[in-house]
């Protein structure tokens, strides 16, 4: 085997590795998109109104924002 022909087969190799981290790291992120697409983090609501998860600090912004939020996020 001659010099080039090693080089070649190492780059190929390389971009092959490469490509194959590419993939997996879309299929993890993919992953997660279908997760939050189907409303992933359900379970630690345990029953709990979504509002009752804002920081203080977001509910406090948002009625200050808007008056569609009175009475909602208290």
């Amino acid at each position: 085997m001659d010099f080039n022909t090693l080089i070649n087969t190492l780059n190929a190799n390389v971009q092959q590795q490469d490509l194959l981290a590419t993939t997996r790291g879309s299929v993890a992120a993919n992953l997660v998109q279908v997760y939050r697409s189907l409303g992933g983090g359900w379970e630690i609501r345990e029953g709990r109104d979504p509002v009752d998860l804002l920081p203080s600090a977001m509910k406090e912004e948002m009625e200050e924002r808007t008056r569609a939020w009175e009475g909602v996020l208290q």
